[in-house]
């Protein structure tokens, strides 16, 4: 109430009124967010502000997965050689769909709950594990051929094959472990505890990875 009170003081006057409702607003309540007046309704400035560091935080976040897919997708090609006109096709368009599944799959479960979304979301969850998995694998091999020189193509192909396979082991370890609940029993002696506390159990529940 006090807010709208505020609020409607202000309405229809100049922009340096308003900026002033703002100063007086936030000194007063210590609000992070102030609302204004405008076309007869109200705006959060620095809400507005935090949706823009968001924007900028996803449009960043996606040019990395965009960065680390082409990555991947070279060093896929140059490992294992593959120079199949179709082939390198469909690992464009895998690749290109892996590489905004991740974030399109987190704004629709944010805003549907439905099997689609989770499937989608679990499944895109997923191989954002297993490919930092496989940019790691692809990393060390850039070392070693830096280090070690050029190996011989049946040589790089099978380096390729056993170190991706490690990070897909690695990967589906992550996802069975993360599926198995834990339950630990602790008996914490607790000096000066209230009478009403006694026998007591506390449940903590973590790493949930939901």
């Amino acid at each position: 109430r006090q807010e709208e009170s505020l609020a409607k003081g202000f309405e229809g006057r100049s922009l340096a009124c308003v900026k002033e409702f703002y100063r007086r607003l936030k000194s007063r309540f210590n609000f992070q967010d102030a609302i204004l007046p405008l076309s007869g309704g109200y705006f959060f400035i620095e809400t507005y502000f935090m949706v823009y560091q968001f924007v900028l935080f996803l449009s960043v976040f996606q040019g990395l997965l965009f960065l680390g897919h082409w990555f991947l997708y070279k060093s896929l090609i140059r490992f294992l050689l593959i120079g199949s006109p179709t082939v390198l096709l469909s690992l464009k368009i895998i690749f290109g769909f892996f590489s905004v599944g991740f974030l399109v799959a987190s704004l629709l479960v944010f805003r549907f709950d439905n099997l689609f979304a989770r499937s989608l979301y679990y499944a895109s969850a997923v191989w954002l594990g297993a490919f930092f998995y496989l940019l790691a694998a692809s990393a060390a091999i850039w070392i070693m051929l830096g280090f070690m020189g050029p190996f011989s193509e049946w040589s790089l192909r099978a380096l390729t094959i056993i170190l991706f396979c490690g990070a897909v082991l690695i990967s589906v370890y992550g996802v069975v472990n993360a599926s198995v609940l834990r339950i630990r029993k602790l008996d914490i002696p607790l000096p000066n505890l209230p009478s009403q506390w006694q026998g007591k159990t506390a449940v903590f529940i973590s790493d949930t990875h939901f």
